[in-house]
């Protein structure tokens, strides 16, 4: 007890008892005044501040000590011992309603009084600790821009902050005592329910949770999360006693991931048919100016008499008007700005086939009649590289190709029985990997997606899906 003098409220209805109970409490340092009415008690308590009150409870009234008990401890933290008479278990009951710090039972000696008002003080000084320390780690929880949920060895919350009741679209005073599973709806980003480490009592070690998106059911929405970890707070027996999940939102991050990915592709997009643009202006350049001026001079050589007709430039000028027209349709197939796209694939494979001296089969259906020439061109690419990675790299026998039209977008397969590679490997060829690379720049630039499956015994599978629009 510190060296201040601590003042004391008795509440009692008996004269006599109450100047006994004051000259006890003078003789031990302690100041102290007795209210005798209970329409008093109130009014005193405001005035005089006491630190504690000794409150008579008298039965047969309705409890009205404990009633008065009650109001006080509304608006004032100051501690309450009771003082009966009776010791009966009805009693004590009903006075724990109202929070005591102790009983005494009538008649009892100083000693028992002092060590009564000792104790209750110092309890009531701890909990005003312990309240101004949970007050004040409870402002900078609220405070902190991080989502936090606090759950117990049962997995139930025990505390949120306000940043995670917006996540979740929770509140801290629904949320209590329920399973953290019930109001942390995470899912991954194609929205899969996501089992969370700390869900397992056994992991008693800090976790990370993996990134992606908690449902908000009070916004029907979801935002996304990530930087999540979960750190466990043990007891003396280093046992886990409470988790500490920790989490913040990415959203902003995550949209502003998707824009530059979206403009980086609407670039590639752009520079790829700008570069199928140059492709047909070079391969027209091509055949309809080197080539035929060279189909013009063959012309001429040829209508000259034997006497001064030259073969061999004859022969020579064949070889080049062959070689330009060979890189022409390598840079631009002419088949692509003449037919649809079924038709040109088939080409594709019956060419592959024969130079590659390997068996290919081509399946589709329901492909469209009309097509963009740049997705045309782009489907042409992505299964010539296929075509060529397989014949190149894969050793196989047999390459299958499937191209099957839907209602609003294609889906390619290229699958091959060749040796195949890892995926998480190194690949062994640069060409390999650049090729890969490229096809998957190509679908994704016509808004599509493309997957790879391979393995060292099976072969590798090529699946793409090209939207229409």
């Amino acid at each position: 007890m510190d060296n201040r003098i601590n003042k004391v409220l008795i509440v009692e209805g008996s004269k006599i008892a109450s100047n006994q109970i004051q000259s006890i409490l003078e003789k031990n340092n302690f100041e102290s005044e007795v209210v005798l009415e209970e329409k008093d008690v109130l009014t005193k308590v405001f005035d005089y501040g006491p630190d504690l009150i000794l409150m008579d409870v008298t039965p047969g009234s309705d409890l009205t000590g404990i009633q008065l008990a009650r109001s006080i401890m509304e608006k004032q933290d100051v501690p309450v011992i009771y003082m009966t008479a009776l010791s009966g278990k009805l009693s004590i009951d009903n006075t724990k309603l109202a929070r005591p710090y102790g009983f005494l039972s009538k008649p009892f000696g100083d000693d028992e009084l002092i060590n009564s008002i000792d104790f209750a003080l110092k309890m009531n000084g701890l909990e005003k600790e312990l309240n101004e320390n949970y007050m004040g780690l409870k402002t900078t929880l609220d405070s902190i821009n991080d989502s936090i949920i606090i759950i117990d060895g049962s997995n139930e919350v025990v505390y949120m902050n306000p940043t995670a009741e917006e996540m979740t679209g929770h509140r801290f005073s629904s949320a209590l005592k329920k399973n953290i599973m019930e109001i942390l709806d995470v899912r991954s980003i194609d929205k899969k329910p996501i089992v969370l480490p700390f869900t397992h009592n056994d992991e008693k070690g800090e976790s990370i949770l993996p990134e992606g998106i908690i449902m908000n059911e009070r916004m029907r929405s979801y935002k996304h999360f990530g930087d999540g970890r979960v750190i466990p707070i043990y007891d003396k027996e280093i046992e886990v006693k409470r988790r500490v999940v920790l989490f913040r939102d990415i959203s902003d991050r995550v949209e502003k991931v998707n824009m530059e990915r979206e403009l980086n592709q609407k670039m590639q997009s752009l520079l790829a048919e700008e570069n199928e643009k140059n492709r047909v202006k070079q391969s027209q350049d091509l055949h309809d100016g080197i080539a035929q001026v060279l189909n013009v001079i063959k012309f001429r050589l040829e209508s000259k008499d034997d006497a001064n007709k030259d073969d061999e430039l004859v022969s020579m000028i064949d070889t080049a008007i062959r070689d330009l027209t060979s890189i022409s349709e390598e840079i631009l197939p002419s088949i692509l700005l003449k037919f649809n796209l079924e038709t040109c694939i088939e080409s594709l494979c019956n060419q592959m086939s024969i130079q590659g001296d390997i068996d290919i089969q081509l399946t589709t259906k329901h492909l469209p009649a009309e097509l963009g020439n740049t997705k045309k061109i782009h489907i042409y690419r992505i299964v010539q590289e296929g075509l060529l990675n397989a014949i190149s790299h894969a050793s196989c026998k047999r390459i299958e190709v499937q191209l099957y039209g839907y209602s609003d977008f294609i889906r390619m397969t290229i699958e091959d029985d060749g040796k195949g590679f890892e995926m998480n490997g190194n690949y062994q060829l640069d060409e390999l990997r650049n090729g890969i690379r490229n096809m998957t720049a190509r679908a994704e630039n016509l808004g599509g997606t493309l997957s790879i499956e391979s393995n060292e015994k099976y072969g590798t599978v090529i699946t793409g899906q090209i939207p229409y629009q």
